[in-house]
């Protein structure tokens, strides 16, 4: 069961066939999006798409099933999956290849050969 995600819009936004199916509101958000898409500034015009054009977004996707609600995705990225270690500096690359693939967050602080850090492993960055 495929769901239309953020991620999904920012793809359709690249596709001028999609771009032209929006509403001419939408239109003129997506010429600004397009000009710098990796501006965190045009979140709000991504969850726009996805809550105002699902319509248009599941006739540009045919295999999806559904389109995701922006306010569950929101929540669900907002959680915070913690892990802390502390080793020896000479032990910490060894451990943080250890840690799965995907987007972290660190900090870490150091007293004399004694190393603390503090991982948050993200899910999907907007």
């Amino acid at each position: 069961m495929k769901k239309i995600s953020l991620l999904d819009v920012k793809q359709a936004l690249k596709d001028e066939r999609f771009v032209n199916s929006l509403p001419e509101s939408l239109q003129k958000g997506a010429a600004k999006y397009l000009k710098d898409p990796g501006c965190s500034c045009n979140h709000e015009f991504i969850v726009s798409v996805l809550r105002e054009a699902a319509k248009e977004l599941k006739e540009y996707y045919p295999a999806a099933t559904e389109v995701t609600d922006p306010d569950k995705e929101l929540e669900k990225l907002s959680k915070n999956n913690w892990k802390v270690f502390s080793c020896h500096v000479d032990e910490l690359e060894k451990k943080l290849q250890q840690l799965p693939r995907g987007r972290k967050q660190l900090d870490m602080a150091r007293w004399e050969d004694q190393v603390t850090v503090i991982v948050n492993e993200l899910d999907v960055i907007f």
